[in-house]
Formats: C-alpha cells, sequence, structure tokens
C-alpha cells in the first residue's frame, strides 16, 4: 500500500463508475483524522460529526477533489486545508446543517472513532498534530489489515499473528 493515495484521487477524477467508489475510500481514510481534528478543536461529538460530514458533502457538492494536485503537496495537507477552511467558514456562516441537512450521509463507525479519541493521552498537542497521528495511525491500521489478509489467504495467518 503506498503511503500517498494519490491513485485513488487520479480515480476518484475520472468519470466513470469508479470514481464514486475512489472517493469514498478517501473518505473513508480521512474522515477519523478530521472528525479527531474537530474534537481536538472544542466540538462536541455531534458538532464534529456534523463538520465532517458536512465537509464532505461540499467536497462531493464543489468536486473540490478534482483540484487537488500531487505537485502542491501532500494530499492530507489538502484534507487538513480544506477541512480548516470548510470550519472557518461554518464559523462565519453560524449555521452548520445539522446531519448532513437531510442528504444520504456516509456511513461512520463514530463509536469506534470517540473511543480512539477518548484514548487518546491528554496532551498538549495541537489539532493539525493529532490529525497527523490519528491519520497515521489510520494508514498503519489499514496496512496491517491488508497484510493480515494477504497471510489467511496464503493459510498463513497463524504466523501472521506471531508475527504481529
Amino acid at each position: 500500500m503506498p503511503v500517498s493515495r494519490w491513485s485513488l484521487v487520479f480515480r476518484a477524477k475520472a468519470e466513470d463508475a469508479t470514481a464514486m467508489r475512489a472517493l469514498g475510500e478517501l473518505m473513508s481514510l480521512y474522515w477519523e483524522p478530521l472528525y479527531f481534528y474537530a474534537r481536538r478543536r472544542g466540538c462536541t461529538v455531534e458538532d464534529a460529526q456534523d463538520a465532517v460530514q458536512g465537509f464532505y458533502g461540499e467536497l462531493v457538492r464543489r468536486e473540490a477533489v478534482k483540484r487537488a494536485d500531487q505537485e502542491r503537496g501532500r494530499l492530507r495537507t489538502f484534507f487538513l486545508s480544506a477541512f480548516q477552511n470548510f470550519l472557518a467558514g461554518q464559523c462565519r456562516a453560524g449555521s452548520a446543517q445539522k446531519r448532513g441537512g437531510g442528504e444520504a450521509m456516509l456511513s461512520l463507525d463514530v463509536a469506534m472513532a470517540e473511543g480512539h479519541f477518548a484514548a487518546e493521552p491528554v496532551d498538549e498537542l495541537s489539532p493539525e498534530r493529532i490529525f497527523d497521528r490519528r491519520w497515521i495511525s489510520t494508514l498503519l491500521d489499514r496496512v496491517l489489515a491488508a497484510l493480515r489478509a494477504e497471510h489467511l489467504a496464503a493459510g498463513k495467518g497463524e504466523v501472521f499473528d506471531v508475527m504481529q
């Protein structure tokens, strides 16, 4: 699994059936780090959910991922900067739409994310550092799950469990 998910961005820019699947995978990859960022910024559980959901709605509506450019930097920086701008706009507007404003929501495991957030040590890390730490943890979890699946498919699940 590559460190960057630019291949997903390229697929999300396509005009075919794989585009929405790729965009969904990108959203799935980044939602928990964004949720952690919002929580560290002081949002309640519900407000953090609303913020990420609203951000993703805007991302889709504006087709913002199509403007992401690998030459301009890291993908996680693109997502964090876009989310920061979204939150700033929400604060200025003073009226965040609750629960996606009646639109279909991306299925998120909020209970799991909140459990992860609650387990975070109490420290003075900035919301940006928390975002980076959660992004790295999410990526590592996905890599380990892929490796475990490969080992299970090869009949070597016990070897993987011992090595892990």
